[in-house]
């Protein structure tokens, strides 16, 4: 940042309107795609904003959820109501769950108490056949199970250890509550077409596989569990209207993919791999008939949408450099994405999706005020390797001051470890330093490079990071 002492340049760039300018991101579409419900700081702070798709629409609406910091939210099948997943303070140590009607009323805490933390799972399926009151209150037709009224969610909470972990399903108009898991931590990805099925992710970072578990007690079937951390895993996964499991893995392949498990033979099929790069993201449409893919490409982010059936790719122009999310609407009418580049803020973009599959152009959303003040003078990055004194390769994304062509001062500083991870995004500490006389290398240990897992820094098989010998400073030449 600029010395308060220094006598100010014409020529520097803008740091306050950099550091401070607005974004939007975790976004999620309402069944039939009308409405968009996001994160955004445009009030100061992380809070959760839903809108209408169109502009002619309506202004953006902020949920209320108290001054907890918003990390993530979601629309119920039926659009009725909003999950959001929220932290007091902004800590990461406490999180809670707050339930919100979708125009804004009605809004309470769900899950979260005064130690340990809450976490928001998927909502399970409706035909949304049933109705309930205006007043949120049930019918009577679920049952806690079967979401057949589109009011059940998977929750997760812990007390003041991981193990003390315990997931359930939870019926928030008539408070129904079913148990699906506890003790060992997991994560509940999704929950099966006819809510019989629950799909688990479970283990230690890198060597995580997924697990159906089948609600009424029954026996548990692990699908691409690794025998050894080399062995690759499942890191994501969705249950298609057949049962069929989709999930994002590197299980006996170097590259993330697409692929497809039978549940009961345990088969695994390629649904979608590429030779230059691995899939970051995807989103699967209930219908089985879509999936957007976002895929890493030497670091850069490409989107395509796959006619599943078919395995025809529709690549979808995205104008950003890195893609953080992607999610297709529940009647398939409408796409959306949010991601950030260097000179463009984290935001959220929309498509309409035609009955043939072909998505239009996607256009911005969540509407802020203004783009990046002198976005020209922002440093798009460069994918680099640099070699320490003995030996060990990192590769990170050079930010290198305009015009500079040698080294650059100051030294950059390059940290190995299973949790650090960089992009080419638009983070507020790049902005600065390189437009000034510096450079900054950050790591990008966690392969945002998109060349697999045999070419990443090693991790360890636990979320433990590294000791801290494995910290080098080395010249930026």
């Amino acid at each position: 940042m600029v010395n308060e002492h220094e006598a100010a340049d014409a020529n520097d760039p803008p740091w306050r309107e950099w550091a401070t300018a607005r974004a939007a991101w975790a976004p999620d579409l309402s069944p039939e795609g009308s409405l968009v419900g996001y994160v955004s700081d445009r009030s100061g702070l992380p809070r959760a904003w839903v809108q209408p798709v169109d502009p002619a629409g309506g202004p953006a609406r902020q949920l209320p959820t108290g001054e907890d910091h918003v990390y993530d939210l979601s629309f119920s099948p039926c659009g009725r109501w909003i999950t959001v997943l929220a932290a007091p303070g902004g800590g990461a140590t406490r999180t809670r769950v707050w339930l919100v009607r979708a125009d804004g009323t009605q809004s309470r805490r769900i899950a979260g108490v005064r130690q340990g933390t809450a976490s928001l799972g998927p909502w399970v399926r409706s035909d949304c056949s049933s109705s309930s009151s205006d007043d949120g209150s049930s019918d009577g037709s679920s049952d806690g199970g079967s979401g057949s009224s589109g009011s059940v969610v998977a929750l997760a909470t812990s007390g003041r250890r991981p193990e003390e972990m315990s997931s359930n399903l939870l019926d928030v108009e008539s408070g129904a509550v079913r148990p699906v898991a506890y003790g060992t931590p997991l994560t509940v990805l999704d929950i099966s077409h006819d809510g019989t099925q629950a799909l688990v992710r479970s283990g230690a970072r890198g060597q995580r596989h997924l697990v159906v578990v089948p609600l009424d007690g029954g026996r548990q079937t692990p699908l691409l569990a690794p025998e050894h951390a080399a062995d690759g895993g499942a890191e994501a996964g969705v249950f298609g209207p057949d049962g069929t499991v989709y999930a994002r893995s590197d299980w006996g392949r170097e590259r993330m993919a697409l692929v497809a498990v039978d549940p009961h033979t345990g088969v695994v099929r390629e649904v979608a791999a590429r030779a230059d790069g691995e899939l970051d993201l995807f989103s699967l449409s209930d219908d089985g008939r879509w999936a957007l893919l976002a895929w890493n490409i030497g670091g850069w982010s490409q989107v395509q949408l796959l006619d599943v059936a078919a395995g025809v790719l529709q690549a979808i122009p995205v104008p950003v450099t890195v893609v953080d999310r992607v999610r297709i609407s529940r009647d398939c009418s409408r796409i959306v994405v949010s991601g950030q580049s260097p000179d463009v803020p984290r935001g959220v973009w929309s498509a309409m999706l035609g009955e043939g599959g072909t998505a239009g152009p996607l256009e911005r959303v969540d509407r802020p005020r203004r783009g990046l003040v002198a976005a020209d003078r922002v440093v798009a990055p460069t994918l680099e390797q640099v070699v320490t004194d003995d030996g060990l390769v990192l590769s990170g994304w050079l930010l290198r001051p305009p015009g500079s062509s040698g080294p650059a001062p100051p030294p950059c500083g390059c940290t190995a470890g299973p949790r650090l991870r960089s992009d080419p995004d638009s983070s507020r500490c790049s902005r600065p330093s390189s437009a000034r006389a510096s450079a900054s290398l950050p790591p990008t240990c966690a392969a945002r490079r998109g060349t697999g897992g045999s070419s990443s820094t090693p991790t360890t098989s636990t979320s433990a990071p590294m000791p801290s010998e494995t910290s080098r400073t080395v010249p930026c030449t």
